[in-house]
């Protein structure tokens, strides 16, 4: 008897994905989330179908952002980046647990910014024409 080959699930479901509550605010915007990019050494705030807006977010925040953030293009989002080790989820924990703490710090970073700077944040997603990304 033949078995189904076992689906290959992609490396993106090891990306920790954070939220804000209690005394870093309630929320992130609706188009906008904090991932943990482990295998590639980073912590991105997505901004969602705003990779083709680059340039234009980074007139409008690059000022805003610390000298460790960069704003890139990730795929389709747009992404405030602070770059960490990279985290090899099929290797031990202890070895590597500086590393998760680096990434978690980060993290934190990045969403703290983003409730000091909601504001500004909701007035430009507010600017995205009806017709959504290309």
């Amino acid at each position: 008897m033949n078995k189904p080959k076992a689906e290959v699930k992609p490396e993106s479901l090891f990306w920790p994905q954070f939220r804000l509550s209690g005394i870093l605010g309630d929320y992130l915007p609706s188009r906008m989330d904090c991932v943990h990019k482990l295998e590639k050494g980073c912590v991105d705030l997505h901004i969602r179908k705003w990779g083709h807006r680059v340039t234009e977010l980074q007139e409008s925040l690059g000022s805003l952002l610390a000298p460790e953030m960069q704003l890139v293009q990730a795929t389709e989002s747009a992404a405030i980046r602070i770059e960490v080790p990279v985290v090899d989820c099929r290797a031990e924990f202890k070895p590597q647990e500086s590393l998760v703490l680096e990434g978690l710090r980060a993290a934190e970073k990045i969403l703290r910014w983003a409730n000091v700077h909601r504001t500004t944040l909701e007035d430009i997603l507010a600017d995205e024409p009806s017709g959504g990304a290309p």
